[in-house]
């Protein structure tokens, strides 16, 4: 009887336990929930942010001579397009080189006419054995340099 008396006993704190902290536990609020009605608005896709903008691809503008710049038709970060003009040259430098150029030729074309002949004669020459070796080696020596030159 003595066990029967001790799980009563436990039983009922154990009610008068629960009882007790369900009654005494804070109630929770529920889940609030915020509202709003529907519009029909347009959405905007846009970013504001600060950077540096870099080129896609970069070129870098050179020239195959060198000299003084005459005229210069565009300034810097300008737009240019392929076959635009950007610049000329000054003439009088790049004329004179031109004609210092033509003289050269004019006197590289003379030498090697000069030389061929002068080839021509000293194989005749040689072949009838009237020049020696050395000769006609130095004729051919002279005559190949003017030709490589012209």
């Amino acid at each position: 009887m003595k066990r029967k008396k001790a799980l009563i006993t436990a039983v009922a704190v154990v009610v008068v336990g629960g009882a007790w902290l369900l009654l005494h536990t804070p109630k929770r609020d529920g889940i609030t929930l915020e509202t709003a009605t529907t519009s029909r608005i347009t959405i905007r896709n846009s970013v504001m942010a600060t950077g540096t903008v870099e080129p896609v691809t970069e070129v870098d503008v050179g020239t195959q001579v060198s000299g003084i710049i005459d005229k210069l038709y565009v300034d810097y970060n300008d737009v240019v397009h392929a076959g635009q003009l950007i610049a000329e040259m000054d003439k009088v430098t790049l004329q004179a080189e031109l004609e210092q150029s033509e003289a050269e030729l004019a006197s590289s074309k003379t030498e090697y006419e000069y030389q061929t002949k002068n080839y021509a004669r000293t194989r005749t020459l040689h072949e009838k054995e009237l020049v020696s070796d050395a000769e006609y080696d130095e004729a051919f020596y002279q005559y190949e340099k003017s030709r490589n030159a012209y």
